[in-house]
């Protein structure tokens, strides 16, 4: 090693896991949650190819009786892996530390994903926003950050932060009975630029839960002239 390598060794220090701390490769993971993310990453068979929903048995994928019943206004789930650590503890330094560094770590692995997925790519992405008070106090959207991440690795897709806006502060979706989720969200979002006509979209945003969010958003897209959309979350609860 070279004095300047050495100087600048000394100076910054190892890098660090994005998730846990502790000393990290390239791609800003260590080997234990690189090996635990390859874990959490979700099977084919025994998920919903809709919604990415848990089946009861591991079979060829089938659309769940929820999807068949109401179909959702996007085409499918594409997903990094489930809601568990170190997914969740990447997701939290994002939105709760500010640790923006994360982001380009948890768009890598989606981007990773979506290739593994197969597929049309979209003509562009549209991260969910938030609301312009949730906006001011965080700093920054996360599902915008990550999807900047994403685009730039699947060859520089067109990101959209316009065409949707969130109109109305809703509480937070967590935090509320499933039977709540709906209601909250509804009205949430409004078009405030129309998308071409028939155009592919996917909307972007960082965990799936209920998945009436991304329902309630895909629905907006539609609306805006959207003919094709898919949604692409980091974790799936």
């Amino acid at each position: 090693m070279n004095n300047c390598l050495i100087f600048t060794h000394l100076l910054l220090g190892p890098r660090r896991c994005a998730a846990c701390q502790a000393t990290a490769g390239e791609d800003g993971l260590c080997p234990g949650c690189r090996a635990r993310l390859a874990a959490e990453r979700l099977p084919a068979t025994g998920r919903c190819p809709r919604c990415a929903r848990a089946l009861p048995t591991r079979t060829a994928p089938v659309a769940c009786g929820s999807c068949q019943h109401d179909p959702p206004p996007f085409e499918r789930v594409i997903t990094a892996g489930s809601y568990a650590s170190p997914l969740r503890e990447l997701v939290w330094r994002l939105k709760f530390r500010q640790q923006l560094h994360a982001a380009s770590v948890l768009g890598r692995l989606l981007a990773d994903a979506v290739r593994a997925a197969g597929g049309p790519l979209p003509e562009r992405l549209v991260p969910v926003p938030l609301h312009r008070r949730r906006l001011q106090r965080r700093g920054f959207n996360q599902s915008l950050e990550i999807a900047r991440v994403s685009a730039r690795r699947l060859g520089n897709l067109p990101v959209d932060n316009h065409c949707l806006v969130r109109q109305r502060a809703t509480a937070t979706q967590s935090r509320l009975a499933r039977a709540a989720r709906a209601g909250n969200l509804r009205g949430a979002f409004a078009v405030a630029a129309p998308l071409p006509a028939g155009c592919r979209v996917a909307a972007v945003d960082d965990v799936m839960t209920s998945g009436h969010t991304l329902r309630a958003f895909s629905d907006c897209l539609r609306r805006a002239g959207a003919g094709r959309v898919d949604a692409w979350v980091v974790a799936r609860a």
